[in-house]
């Protein structure tokens, strides 16, 4: 629930910055996207918050592998 903007217009800054301040080794962090039953909700935050939290993880030695199987099968 940390991605969540209650109430408020999602802003990727406010998101990216909540979870890197949250995440901690073994997380998996899933962002969401926007309401499921709106195939015109506004998703660029989503996009843009990722953007955003990688390298800040990154900087703090997080490292990024995919969850299950080999991430070049299709």
């Amino acid at each position: 629930m940390w991605d969540w903007d209650w109430w408020r217009r999602p802003r990727a800054d406010r998101v990216a910055r909540r979870l890197a301040g949250k995440a901690s080794a073994g997380d998996i962090i899933v962002i969401h996207d926007g309401h499921h039953r709106d195939p015109h909700a506004d998703r660029r935050h989503a996009a843009e918050a990722v953007r955003q939290l990688v390298p800040i993880l990154r900087a703090r030695g997080f490292a990024f592998d995919a969850l299950c199987g080999d991430a070049d099968e299709p």
